[in-house]
């Protein structure tokens, strides 16, 4: 209620009122200004929003992630995801978002063309992240480097 007191105080000339708001409660000099402004109204309710039943179709959307080291793909590949990255998803082979430090790359097969525009190690980190039932593989420059998957020097 403070900050409706404050805004009814800031625009107390426009009422006409010969009292001084800055000696009411907060809750009068909203009720005066409010009761004097036939054309604005306050309106306060506590309302609760429950989130949506589980199974239910406005359930939240959660899903996995695999965080590996930048250090398994080729600053070259690194290269391409910054070019792909902007790019409308239509016109590249496959979904990806900069990341700030790394790049967040869509796990889903490709397969023809679009598949052989993703290099190797890229695409074994992708099916890597794939066999751990993740659908979005974040490279991190400051995450760990895992067994398995070929490592670059940057």
């Amino acid at each position: 209620m403070a900050e409706v007191a404050s805004f009814c105080r800031e625009w107390w000339s426009e009422i006409r009122d010969t009292r001084d708001p800055s000696t009411l409660p907060d809750e009068d000099a909203g009720s005066i200004y409010f009761d004097a402004h036939e054309e604005e109204y306050l309106w306060t309710e506590r309302i609760s929003v429950d989130a949506p039943p589980i199974g239910s179709p406005n359930a939240l959307r959660v899903g996995r992630h695999l965080v590996i080291s930048t250090s398994h793909i080729r600053p070259a590949t690194a290269d391409l995801l910054d070019q792909w990255a902007p790019m409308i998803p239509e016109s590249r082979p496959l979904g990806v978002a900069e990341a700030g430090y790394g790049w967040f790359v869509l796990t889903d097969p490709l397969d023809g063309l679009e598949r052989e525009m993703v290099p190797n190690e890229l695409w074994a980190a992708i099916e890597f992240a794939r066999a751990q039932g993740c659908r979005w593989l974040l490279l991190d420059r400051d995450a760990d480097c895992i067994d398995g998957l070929e490592i670059f020097e940057w």
